[in-house]
């Protein structure tokens, strides 16, 4: 939804933009510190006709503070012989 622009159950171009906040009550964050300046905003897209919705971090620097703050999942390797 945030590249194509589309939803991606039912092709729908109306899409709802919830932008992200770090006020509690005011959005969904993720928690990375005690104060408010150290919550990563959670960005949301809804599809305006099925209701699909997916969440982003949008801001890069955001992603590097949760990588820092998390670990990585490591995923397998897919080795065909």
């Amino acid at each position: 939804m945030l590249q194509s622009g589309t939803c991606p159950k039912c092709n729908e171009v109306k899409l709802i933009l919830i932008p992200g906040s770090t006020v509690s009550g005011d959005g969904d964050f993720i928690r990375i510190g005690a104060t408010m300046l150290n919550h990563v905003p959670i960005t949301r897209y809804v599809c305006a006709d099925c209701g699909y919705s997916e969440e982003y971090v949008v801001d890069k620097d955001h992603r590097i503070r949760l990588m820092e703050q998390y670990d990585l999942i490591k995923q397998k390797s897919d080795s065909k012989s």
